[in-house]
């Protein structure tokens, strides 16, 4: 399954556009090599919108410097437990800082309602 994600040199029309398509509420944002440097939501576009300018900016300008993200080898009650003490809804993964796959917090509530139920 192809990751979903953003060039932190995209513009914001880029970015619009792969949030409506992708229907995600953010997006892991990488550099030229691959490797994670943050994360852009809605509520980062959001906060922007104020200011008149926004279109001429980049998604570094806006973007989330400082990631949760966790490891592939992250067990599902550790994602849980992020999920349940943060208020995001996707958990970039990453294997050596190169991000490899995202989780969002609505598949992992449907995994443990499929478990125990």
């Amino acid at each position: 399954k192809k990751i979903v994600s953003i060039s932190e040199n995209s513009s914001m029309s880029e970015l619009s556009s792969i949030l409506i398509k992708s229907k995600m509420s953010g997006l892991p944002v990488i550099d030229k090599g691959g490797e994670l440097v943050g994360f852009v939501s809605e509520r980062d576009v959001i906060t922007s919108l104020a200011q008149s300018s926004i279109m001429k900016k980049k998604v570094k300008d806006i973007m989330t410097k400082k990631v949760i993200s966790v490891k592939k080898e992250t067990s599902v009650e550790e994602i849980s437990k992020i999920f349940s003490e943060k208020s995001i809804r996707c958990l970039p993964v990453l294997d050596g800082g190169r991000l490899v796959g995202t989780i969002l917090r609505k598949a992992v509530i449907d995994r443990l309602l499929g478990y125990y139920y």
